[in-house]
């Protein structure tokens, strides 16, 4: 077991690795199931399916974001890079 006081750059190099999978900030134009849900007036689940079946035919991707104001990560809906505006 590393002596973490002892291995300075051990640490910060483990701190970054782990930062660096979390996931991101929100992008302009990100779409959750609830705001799909909300404008087309289906359930939530209903909406998430339907976000999961444009993500499967390549319509749309699907990431996990850091929600502004949240202590958890939600999943988000975007156009894939190729189209976007």
């Amino acid at each position: 077991m590393t002596d973490w006081s002892n291995d300075e750059a051990f640490r910060e190099a483990l701190i970054a690795e782990l930062s660096a999978e979390l996931p991101g900030e929100p992008r302009p134009g990100d779409l959750t199931a609830e705001d799909f849900a909300e404008a087309t007036g289906i359930t939530i689940h209903s909406a998430e399916y339907q976000l999961r079946k444009l993500e499967h035919e390549g319509r749309l991707t699907s990431a996990k974001v850091r929600w502004p104001g949240k202590r958890i990560a939600i999943r988000v809906w975007r156009r894939p890079a190729s189209e976007a505006m």
